[in-house]
């Protein structure tokens, strides 16, 4: 696997499994669901309660995707993603970029 991350209630637990896509486990490791996505999963980050998830892809795609799974946004990266972060309410995510450039995307509908 890429990477995971863990919500913070520990309920759900997200892997990049490169060519499996993304998956999503419960907190005993049973599998609750798969998502396919176009590229190899590479970084995942979710949200405190899971509401959101920020995946980037090997292809240097990046995926912001809701509890279902369902795509709210996407875009190609000019450069390798490094790290991604997602924060705690799901309203925005920071790209650390190869260059070293720091990006914060900010959804907030406020």
């Amino acid at each position: 696997c890429g990477s995971l991350s863990v919500t913070g209630d520990a309920k759900r637990i997200l892997v990049a499994e490169y060519s499996h896509g993304l998956q999503v486990f419960d907190s005993r490791g049973q599998s609750q669901a798969s998502f396919v996505l176009d590229g190899t999963p590479a970084l995942v980050s979710a949200s405190h309660f899971g509401e959101r998830a920020a995946v980037s892809t090997v292809e240097q795609q990046i995926y912001w995707l809701d509890a279902d799974g369902t795509l709210l946004w996407a875009t190609e990266c000019p450069e390798e993603v490094l790290s991604l972060h997602c924060d705690p309410l799901g309203e925005w995510l920071v790209l650390a970029l190869k260059s070293g450039r720091i990006l914060r995307l900010d959804w907030d509908t406020a």
